[in-house]
């Protein structure tokens, strides 16, 4: 089974956050992005991040779109603890908002619960609960967590809090002229395009330019896997007027915002958002005459080599499928293993791959 980032229920913080809510009832248990805790009975509400955290589980789930959350919730405004599992990976922002969506939701006197690691941030993260509302302690330890107690007490600073779970960003490129895309905490690259997605568009770009193999005349069809907000999607749909776009993405408020921003782009009518786990086999088009890449680098070899035989398995013979990395050995051999035909070029600190399969 594919671990969700940064969600692992052996950790030991994990582990804390289980026990601090262990004699709770489930059903006045929230917990905020941090996947279902071990040992913990069904029914509590949770929630989600990613598509894969819907599987194999009977409680209830919420989206994390603010206007859902608000609705789904709001009515249920009396939870008497709510745990939050920090994931590093996607900034101090996106913890902050799970923060603030657990103070809003409890009952008064309920407790808020988080566990991190002293050199991850720790003493910033219930810095800034405290500031949230005004009652923070430290509960206990273990291999090198820290557990965190934040009691509802009336003391909200309602300002901070709204602030923390409307926060959106803008992220403009010259890269993708014209287009906007609205981003959020809890996406990858929310503030502005990575250097690996720019590296893909500059390298696919030139190719056009050269009219280079089957880059000659438009593709009908261009595949986005792990799209995130939506920049190649976006950037093909655009450049290409008559070119549809599916675009696969597993994180759920990342799918959410590409679709509103295919959609403020004039684009949504051509860009297909498919809410899954690029490393299942279900979902996936076929007969695709460009796909893009931009992979995750925490991966392992198993995964990646599975989207290569997915991706294998969607893209029409002969037709290219591009790859950004920063470490190409081992996705050339996973590529060449699944009978692609790989060609390196190099752009500064990232490479993209180019495979085709005869």
């Amino acid at each position: 089974m594919n671990t969700i980032d940064g969600l692992n229920p052996a950790d030991p913080g994990i582990l804390l956050l289980a026990g601090a809510l262990a004699r709770i009832p489930p059903p006045a248990c929230l917990l905020v992005h941090c996947g279902h805790l071990p040992g913990l009975g069904t029914g509590t509400t949770r929630l989600v991040l990613d598509v894969r955290e819907l599987a194999g589980s009977l409680d209830h789930f919420v989206l994390p779109g603010r206007e859902q959350t608000a609705r789904a919730l709001a009515p249920q405004n009396g939870f008497q603890a709510a745990a939050v599992w920090p994931r590093a990976h996607l900034g101090k922002d996106f913890t902050h908002a799970c923060f603030a969506w657990a103070l809003l939701l409890l009952a008064p006197g309920g407790a808020v619960y988080f566990a991190a690691r002293k050199q991850k941030g720790a003493q910033g993260l219930a810095d800034w609960l405290h500031a949230a509302c005004g009652n923070v302690e430290r509960v206990t330890r273990c291999q090198g967590y820290v557990l965190y107690r934040a009691t509802v007490s009336g003391k909200l600073d309602a300002g901070l809090l709204h602030q923390a779970v409307t926060k959106r960003y803008r992220v403009e490129s010259l890269s993708i002229p014209g287009v906007v895309l609205a981003s959020a905490p809890g996406v990858f690259a929310r503030r502005e395009l990575d250097a690996g997605t720019r590296a893909l568009i500059d390298h696919v770009g030139q190719l056009e330019q050269l009219g280079s193999g089957t880059l000659r005349d438009p593709p009908g069809r261009v595949l986005d896997v792990c799209a995130g907000i939506g920049p190649l999607s976006l950037w093909a749909a655009t450049r290409w007027p008559d070119t549809r776009v599916v675009a696969i993405e597993s994180n759920l408020l990342a799918a959410d915002l590409l679709a509103e921003n295919a959609a403020s782009a004039r684009a949504g009518e051509r860009v297909s958002v498919v809410r899954q786990d690029a490393f299942s086999q279900q979902g996936w088009p076929d007969a695709v005459d460009l796909t893009l890449v931009n992979p995750p680098t925490h991966a392992s070899p198993e995964h990646i080599e599975a989207l290569c035989r997915h991706v294998r398995g969607s893209t029409r013979r002969g037709a290219p499928a591009f790859f950004v990395v920063t470490r190409p050995a081992l996705l050339e051999r996973l590529l060449v293993r699944c009978g692609a035909t790989v060609q390196q070029t190099s752009h500064g600190s990232h490479t993209v791959l180019e495979a085709r399969w005869p």
